[in-house]
């Protein structure tokens, strides 16, 4: 009797085990997937904020909720994309282990989807967090400036997966499009992490200052 293909799906195992994966050159789950975790965090502490920003009911609140409501929408889209991000490494690993230059360019751009969905994801939480920092005024919950850290660190991550990917096609314009696209990702998500940083001056402990 042939046995049962079972999938194991990454999301569901507790974080311990995902680290310690993680850790593993040996396994599956990759760098792509770390900066998925990393992107539902920030996600996660901007969505408190955004909370946060709902119980002063005052300036534009249905702008707010917008926030609040796709802050959760981003964060469970980016646990989802823990194990599409391992699928999307497949084709690479498996034409890797045959040697096959061509096969290892037609998978490159496969490869490279969930990071480039990472780092798209991640450039519009940090307009949201952008957004927060001019709402709150006067004191910033400090959730806004963790999330935005978090976020553009799994820009980076992202954008550096797709760099290295890129080197092993032989398309130059592939190459050059892929290059400045990701370069394009990094000086905006980083004007936004600046303007973002520029108001630290005004963060508050919200846990301490009720």
């Amino acid at each position: 009797m042939e046995k049962k293909l079972v999938i194991e799906i990454l999301k569901k195992l507790p974080f311990e085990d995902l680290s310690v994966r993680l850790a593993d050159s040996s396994e599956k789950i990759d760098s792509g997937s770390g900066a998925c975790i990393t992107a539902s965090v920030a996600a996660s502490l901007l969505k408190r904020a955004a909370e946060k920003a709902q119980k002063l009911e005052t300036g534009d609140q249905e702008r707010i909720d917008y926030i609040c409501r796709n802050t959760e929408i981003i964060r469970n889209y980016m646990v989802q994309l823990i194990d599409e991000d391992v699928r999307c490494r497949g084709p690479l690993r498996k034409a890797f282990e045959t040697g096959d230059p061509d096969k290892i360019d037609a998978c490159c751009q496969s490869a490279c989807a969930i990071a480039f969905e990472t780092v798209e994801m991640m450039k519009y939480l940090l307009g949201f967090c952008d957004e927060l920092t001019v709402f709150f005024a006067d004191d910033i919950p400090h959730y806004v400036f963790e999330a935005a850290s978090l976020a553009y660190a799994s820009v980076e991550t992202a954008s550096a997966y797709i760099d290295s990917v890129t080197r092993l096609n032989d398309d130059e314009t592939y190459i050059f499009v892929t290059n400045r696209e990701t370069e394009i990702f990094l000086e905006e998500c980083g004007k936004l992490k600046e303007k973002i940083d520029s108001a630290r001056g005004r963060i508050a402990a919200y846990e301490v200052k009720k």
